[in-house]
């Protein structure tokens, strides 16, 4: 999750920053608080990596909230209208699917806790990565 809330901030502040420079419009990059990171993307996105820098809209527990929502909600599981039986068959279909999920990321967190330790570095430098390409994604957004 940390991986994809970093990528969405990289593609937030480059559209954001694209659409600044479009229509030469500065209040974009006020409204959104991104004004500061077009000024020192260097300093700011070590902050968003600790996510210490926050753009509006892109609260952390919200967004984690929303992810794992759409991933666990039981969307069309019974019709509308369908009768006691289907919506009982499809509350039990969603408690089943919850219980696997749980004993699969409880089997993965516990089979890779200690590794988890051991790939700091590499998480780091995949961050670093995607920040350089956030900031690249800056400087060409500035050519268009």
């Amino acid at each position: 999750m940390y991986v994809a809330h970093i990528m969405l901030f990289l593609l937030f502040t480059a559209q954001i920053s694209r659409t600044v420079r479009k229509f030469d419009n500065p209040m974009y990059a006020d409204e959104f608080n991104i004004h500061n990171f077009l000024l020192h993307p260097d300093v700011l996105i070590g902050q968003a990596l600790t996510l210490r820098y926050k753009p509006v809209n892109l609260d952390v527990l919200p967004l984690y909230i929303s992810l794992i929502a759409c991933v666990f909600l039981p969307w069309k599981i019974a019709v509308f209208g369908a009768g006691p039986l289907a919506y009982a068959i499809g509350a039990a279909a969603y408690v089943l699917k919850l219980a696997v999920a749980g004993f699969f990321l409880a089997l993965f967190e516990t089979a890779t806790a200690k590794m988890r330790v051991f790939r700091v570095p590499q998480f780091l430098g995949a961050a670093l990565m995607l920040g350089l390409l956030g900031t690249l994604l800056l400087f060409v957004s500035r050519s268009f």
